[in-house]
């Protein structure tokens, strides 16, 4: 992993509003500041549940189903390249 990727602390909550009914904000804390990532809302006709996030200045929301199949996916198929060169690309003998 880069030195200049950071992990840092997440924090939960709940936001309750009357004209946007209870939803769920994943919110990301630097030293300089505090960010929502994405917020957990439902939609008003079915109840489904959707990922909006914010980008570029635009709501876009995204079916959290789709996203709980790409975890899925993730958790079997993606590895670090630590991985891959031990078990991908080193000869068939293990050397």
């Amino acid at each position: 992993m880069s030195n200049s990727v950071k992990r840092p602390e997440l924090q939960l909550h709940w936001f309750y509003s009357v004209d946007e009914g209870r939803q769920l904000e994943l919110e990301v804390q630097t030293a300089q500041s505090k960010t929502v990532l994405f917020s957990v809302v439902a939609d008003d006709a079915d109840e489904s549940l959707w990922c909006e996030f914010f980008v570029n200045g635009e709501v876009v929301q995204v079916p959290v189903a789709a996203i709980q199949n790409a975890f899925n996916m993730a958790r079997e198929e993606v590895h670090s390249e630590t991985w891959f060169e031990r078990n991908v690309h080193s000869e068939p003998n293990g050397t």
